[in-house]
C-alpha cells in the first residue's frame, strides 16, 4: 500500500514538473535569422470570456432597520452590476478579441524580427502560435474601474524541424480609460461598470479594440526585449 502510494506521489511530482517546464520561457533566438524569413500565425480556440462584477455587501445584523436597508441596498447593488454585467458581456461578444490580439502581436512581432508574413504555414519558414487561457473583463464592484485581463503564451517553431525557438508567457491587466472609449480624459475618472454599461455599442467597440491591442503591444515588447537580449540592440 505505502509502495503504490509513493508511486502516485512521484508521478504526481513529475507530472508538476513537466507542466513547470512546458510553461517555462524559451529563448533561444540569437541562433536564427528571421531576415525575410516567412512566418504564419495561429491561435488556439480561446475559452469564453469571463465579465466578472462584484458588488459589496453590508449587513448589521445589531440594528433591524440598518438591517432592512443593507438588504434593500444590496439587491439594488446586485440589480446594478448584473445589469452593467450583463451589457458589458453582449459588447464583448461583438469584438473578436483574442483574434485582434493575434492579428496585431503577430505584425508587430514580425517586424520586430524583420520577417515577411505569411498566410499559412504551408508556406512558412515559422510558426507563431498563441494560447489564451484565460481572459475577460474585470471590476471589484460596479463603481470600481473595469480592467480588461488575459493570459496569454506565445511560442515561435521553425516548422521543418519543430524546433521550439522562442516562448514567452505575457499576463495582461489593463485598466479601461476614457480616452479608449473616444471619451475625454477627466481627472479621477474612471471607466467602471456602471459608466460602460451606458456607452454606446460603437463607443464599448472601440474601447475593447483598444484594450486589445494594449495586450497584444505586451505581446510583441516581450518578444523585442527577448530579442535584444539574445542578440543586442540591432
Amino acid at each position: 500500500m505505502e509502495t503504490g502510494m509513493r508511486k502516485m506521489v512521484f508521478a504526481a511530482l513529475a507530472a508538476g514538473a513537466l507542466l513547470l517546464t512546458s510553461c517555462a520561457s524559451v529563448n533561444n533566438l540569437d541562433g536564427y535569422d528571421f531576415h525575410g524569413a516567412r512566418i504564419a500565425s495561429e491561435m488556439a480556440d480561446p475559452p469564453e470570456p469571463r465579465v466578472d462584477v462584484d458588488y459589496d455587501v453590508g449587513m448589521r445584523s445589531h440594528d433591524p432597520f440598518f438591517s432592512a436597508f443593507s438588504i434593500i441596498a444590496n439587491v439594488a447593488m446586485a440589480s446594478q452590476a448584473g445589469h452593467a454585467e450583463g451589457v458589458m458581456r453582449a459588447a464583448l461578444s461583438e469584438v473578436d478579441v483574442p483574434a485582434l490580439v493575434e492579428r496585431e502581436a503577430t505584425a508587430a512581432c514580425i517586424r520586430a524580427l524583420r520577417a515577411e508574413e505569411e498566410s499559412s504555414r504551408h508556406g512558412a519558414d515559422y510558426i507563431l502560435s498563441f494560447e489564451i487561457d484565460d481572459w475577460g473583463l474585470d471590476a471589484h464592484s460596479y463603481r470600481t474601474a473595469v480592467s480588461l485581463r488575459m493570459h496569454v503564451t506565445a511560442s515561435l517553431r521553425e516548422i521543418g524541424s519543430d524546433t521550439l525557438v522562442w516562448r514567452g508567457d505575457v499576463t495582461v491587466d489593463e485598466q479601461a480609460s476614457p480616452d479608449m472609449f473616444g471619451l475625454p480624459q477627466v481627472v479621477g475618472t474612471l471607466m467602471t461598470a456602471n459608466t460602460l454599461s451606458e456607452l454606446t455599442a460603437e463607443e464599448l467597440t472601440r474601447g475593447f479594440n483598444d484594450l486589445a491591442r494594449h495586450a497584444a503591444r505586451k505581446v510583441s515588447r516581450l518578444l523585442e526585449d527577448d530579442l535584444d537580449s539574445a542578440r543586442g540592440d540591432w
